[in-house]
């Protein structure tokens, strides 16, 4: 096995010459080094912004602009495949509290063993102050206040009653409307039209421009949920675009985990948990980025759906040649601390390991050494939401 590296000419390559496994540099080692330093991101704050237009600090909430969000624009209408038009309401959190009950409890339990651990007096006020210092650097109260803040000045851009849904604006084959737009605040699940708006606007930004694009792509939530969850009579190779698939190198596929074996594909943000999936096909590995994995326990139910994935996966002959097998590899990742953050955890999870892709002196697949801000993700994806939905006010002013 060796390591992962781009090359300007050839695009992403594996280097044999180095044993993963071995050497003191490994990229995709599961467990961090204790000489790490932590990073604290929001995963966009480290994607190449021009400062000119990515407006002027995280104070600022019409901020956070960034280059191309004008341009790629369609004017034509394409139909929202998402299903977003269902309305938020608290009745979709109580249908889902059980799940999320459940979970929350796992989540607090696997916490509870590690302070457990801490029977030193001394190593137990080191971690409590280590909290109360995260703190004092940053205000969580204040960031909610920008995102409401922000909200409110979308709704007022088209003078609209709050209770009704209605479409903000077209970033090209994703339609985003206000419902879509009320996920984004504080304590509520982002739904699959969040992220397909980010992807599709990752890939506007940062994908395409680059030589090698081809590569990399980033698949719809949608998309993966069709892949996992329909039915296999028909040959899974036509349901696909191979001749385009069988470029890429690096697919990102966030789904959400289901725990009832029936789905519904009409359905949209039918899921109980946001996950990224990793696939590379240089070295047939499949790396999971988990927000809320349980220390010292298996999620049954992921392993299941993770191998079934892997099995559609591989019934594409023509992408996995020789049978060879896709390995499924855990990776270390920040946790997040509630229970509606899963979706944010995938979208800045995505963000960086793009960076790291198109950016980066050599692919670093490791991302156990970030912290990450959920909060300030959500700021960042409602400003520019702002930017757009001005934008969309201006031409039909025009």
């Amino acid at each position: 096995m060796g390591s992962l590296y781009f090359d300007a000419n050839r695009g992403f390559c594996l280097n044999h010459d180095v044993d993963l496994e071995r050497h003191h540099h490994n990229p995709l080692r599961r467990l961090s080094r204790s000489n790490n330093k932590t990073i604290r991101t929001n995963g966009f704050d480290l994607l190449p912004l021009d400062e000119d237009e990515s407006g002027s600090s995280n104070n600022d909430t019409d901020g956070y602009l960034s280059p191309g969000l004008g341009t790629g624009r369609k004017n034509s209408t394409v139909s929202d495949t998402s299903g977003t038009s269902e309305s938020l309401g608290k009745s979709k959190k109580k249908s889902k509290e059980d799940r999320k009950e459940k979970r929350r409890q796992k989540k607090h339990n696997s916490y509870m063993k590690k302070l457990n651990k801490l029977s030193d007096d001394i190593k137990h006020k080191s971690l409590l102050d280590t909290f109360k210092n995260e703190e004092e650097e940053y205000n969580p109260y204040y960031t909610k206040h920008q995102l409401t803040t922000s909200y409110s000045k979308i709704l007022q851009l088209f003078n609209r009653n709050n209770k009704e849904d209605f479409k903000l604006f077209q970033f090209n084959s994703i339609a985003f409307y206000k419902t879509d737009l009320d996920y984004l605040l504080p304590e509520e699940w982002l739904n699959d039209n969040n992220i397909s708006f980010i992807y599709e606007w990752l890939i506007n930004t940062f994908v395409n421009p680059n030589p090698f694009n081809f590569e990399v792509q980033l698949l719809f939530p949608s998309l993966v949920q069709l892949l996992l969850h329909s039915s296999m009579e028909g040959n899974l190779e036509e349901m696909l675009p191979m001749k385009e698939l069988m470029k890429l190198k690096f697919i990102f596929m966030p789904f959400n985990q289901l725990e009832e074996d029936e789905v519904n594909l009409e359905k949209a943000n039918n899921g109980d948990h946001w996950i990224l999936c990793l696939l590379c096909r240089i070295n047939n590995k499949l790396y999971i980025y988990d927000s809320m994995a349980f220390e010292d326990e298996t999620d049954e139910r992921q392993d299941q759906l993770l191998e079934q994935l892997v099995d559609r996966l591989q019934s594409c002959k023509s992408l996995f040649k020789n049978n060879s097998k896709i390995e499924i590899v855990k990776m270390t990742c920040d946790q997040q601390d509630n229970s509606d953050d899963c979706g944010v955890h995938v979208i800045m999870n995505t963000c960086i390991l793009i960076k790291r892709l198109f950016y980066g002196d050599k692919i670093n697949l490791d991302l156990s050494e970030l912290k990450l801000n959920a909060l300030d993700a959500r700021l960042y994806m409602m400003t520019l939401i702002h930017k757009l939905s001005q934008e969309e006010v201006e031409k039909i002013e025009d």
